[in-house]
Parts: structure tokens; sequence; C-alpha cells
């Protein structure tokens, strides 16, 4: 599955004019953050993506072995470099990466990587996905277990986009969607309304239904 455009994602409303406000911010560090399977390197590559200039090189890092294997074929000025899991590795991979002037996408963020990766966001475009339940600049917390210090964080944040799993949950009595239509009867005797499920908001969501992002302009 190639990557999907930012317009596909969010056609619409307060998230795309937020994507678009970060084109008008100095070069900084971009964050996904959310739970695991939220969609958080899927809305990474499509943010990454709408900010890359056309011909603009992408170079991508990661640990994990076929971590973007799903988003093949990646454009033709991208870039996967596997990084092996330390410090030292990190440090020397995201050296390079900035020699030349393209954007970095790191997934995941971890403590082998974090110092680097906020450090090079200092002056140039970083966007990196964090898996956390933590939304907003709460993001900084589990970057500290890393060894990101706030005042490091601020200074390079631009934008924070969070995003969750919303659960599919009956409009009666609240009970998990994965009861069938058929049994919605014994939900509430009284209801007036057929059980309606949420299953295409799940759907959504899984593919990464964001929050609206927030921004942090440099001082």
């Amino acid at each position: 599955m190639p990557i999907i455009p930012f317009t596909d994602l969010h056609p619409n409303g307060t998230l795309k004019d937020a994507a678009d406000r970060l084109a008008s911010l100095a070069p900084g560090l971009v964050l996904t953050a959310g739970q695991s399977v939220s969609g958080k390197v899927t809305l990474l590559l499509a943010l990454t993506s709408r900010m890359a200039a056309q011909a603009h090189p992408v170079v991508l890092l990661t640990d994990q072995l076929d971590h973007f294997e799903p988003f093949r074929p990646l454009p033709a000025n991208w870039t996967e470099v596997h990084v092996q899991p330390n410090a030292t590795a990190w440090q020397r991979a995201v050296h390079a990466a900035t020699a030349d002037d393209a954007l970095i996408v790191v997934s995941p963020l971890n403590r082998a990587n974090a110092p680097a990766v906020v450090s090079a966001a200092r002056s140039r475009w970083v966007f990196a996905a964090l898996d956390t339940l933590l939304a907003g600049l709460d993001a900084s917390y589990p970057l500290r277990e890393m060894g990101v210090g706030y005042d490091a964080f601020a200074e390079s944040v631009r934008c924070v986009w969070s995003q969750s799993l919303v659960p599919a949950l009956c409009g009666h009595c609240a009970a998990n969607a994965e009861i069938r239509a058929q049994r919605s009867s014994s939900c509430s005797r009284r209801a007036r309304h057929p059980f309606r499920s949420s299953r295409k908001r799940v759907v959504r969501s899984a593919a990464g239904a964001a929050r609206r992002g927030r921004f942090r302009s440099p001082t």
C-alpha cells in the first residue's frame, strides 16, 4: 500500500488547516503520538509527504526490520535506512541524514534515538512517531524517560499530533459494539431507535483518525 495522501485522510476542516500551518513555522520536531495500531506511521508519512516539496529528499530511519514495508513502493526520492538499536549507531545515522538537505523521518522514537533526534530537530524538519497514550504536550513525559529534558523538547517541538482508537459503543447502554445488531433489543427494551453500530467510525480510527494538532511556535 503506497503512502496515503494527507488530503485523503483528512480532506477538510481544522485538521487540514492545522497541517497547512506547519509550513509557516520554523523547522523543528513534528510528533505523531498515540497507542499501538492507531495509525501513527500512516499519518507520519502522510504529513511528511505533504511537507516535502516535489523531488525533495526524505530519509526514513528505523531500527525495526520491515517497519515501512506496508507503505511500499516508497517515492523515488525517499531512502530507508535500517539503524542498529543502540545510541551510537543512531547518532551516526542522524548525523549522516542531516548532512543532506532532507526531511528526516524516525519511527519509532525510543530511548536509543530520542536525544539525537531532538537535537537534530533544532535546525531542520524531523518527523517522528511516539508510542504513548499521552496527548499533546504531555508527550514530553515519555521523552523525559528517554533522556530528553523538557527545555530541549519545548525548544524543538512544533506540533504534537495525538490520536487514539475510539471504541464503538451502543448508543443506548454503552456496551461494546461487538454485540450483533440482531441482539440489540436485549440492551434496552425501551429503546426507540434500532441499535446503531459505529463500525465505520472504528475503521476510520484504525486508519488514524487524529485529534486536532497542537502547535508550539519557537520563541
